[in-house]
């Protein structure tokens, strides 16, 4: 199959989990590469676009110095992070935590579901990472942070609907749905948690001098999305949306 997505497991001479992401890597289109020292796997995260972050709570040691790296803005703002195994703890902080034994179907449910604008790209794939890298950097812009679970909703629906072309979905219908399934929840929470995010953002320094002449003090969240999606598909529409 041809590799449309890359993914990096971090784990420590846990050969059948390697094995296992990489039998699954090959049915899923993702190109699996291991590191198993905390050192390589920044400099690999700072200086290399993946689209999957692995982390194998078997092997590796999850503590809060860790989880607040995982947290920046330039790891959890650039590619979906999932803990294999990971306590109960990690779920609790919002962090997404994966059964060794669910890897493959939950793998599979996000590439066919939440990841399935990354397949239109085609051979124009390489532009996935910086554009997403690109909403992110303007969302912490405004006011949107990545500590929030809204951040992550939110990049994904704009990035969604530029990379279609699909300006006009409905958001309780069509897109929540989509993004909920990729996350492992409901669509309810989703718009609850982009709500959220939004609340906080208009409370920013960032957002009252940049958005709010705009936006009004307290824009609902189709108003935002819009704003942000039509500001985007501006941005692209020459490089990306054009040549779909």
């Amino acid at each position: 199959m041809e590799m449309h997505f890359s993914g990096l497991l971090f784990s420590k001479r846990n050969i059948e989990l390697g094995y296992q992401l990489k039998k699954i890597g090959r049915a899923q289109g993702i190109s699996i590469n291991n590191v198993d020292h905390i050192s390589m796997l920044v400099y690999l995260l700072e200086h290399t676009m993946y689209d999957f972050l692995f982390v194998d709570c078997n092997s590796v040691q999850v503590d809060d110095q860790f989880e607040e790296f995982i947290r920046s803005p330039h790891i959890r703002g650039a590619c979906e992070v999932i803990f294999i195994d990971g306590d109960r703890t990690l779920a609790m902080h919002h962090l997404t935590c994966i059964p060794s034994e669910e890897l493959e179907s939950a793998v599979c449910q996000m590439i066919g579901s939440g990841h399935k604008y990354k397949a239109i790209l085609g051979k124009r794939v390489d532009n996935f990472a910086g554009m997403s890298t690109h909403v992110a950097d303007y969302l912490i812009s405004i006011g949107v942070t990545p500590k929030y679970t809204g951040f992550s909703y939110i990049k994904e629906i704009v990035l969604y609907s530029i990379i279609t072309g699909d300006l006009h979905s409905t958001l309780s219908r069509e897109v929540y749905p989509i993004i909920a399934a990729r996350h492992r929840t409901t669509p309810e929470s989703v718009e609850r948690n982009i709500r959220n995010s939004i609340k906080v953002a208009c409370d920013s320094d960032a957002f009252k001098e940049n958005l709010s002449d705009l936006l009004g003090t307290r824009p609902t969240n189709r108003n935002f999305l819009s704003f942000l999606i039509d500001r985007a598909q501006s941005y692209y529409s020459c490089d990306l949306v054009g040549n779909i």
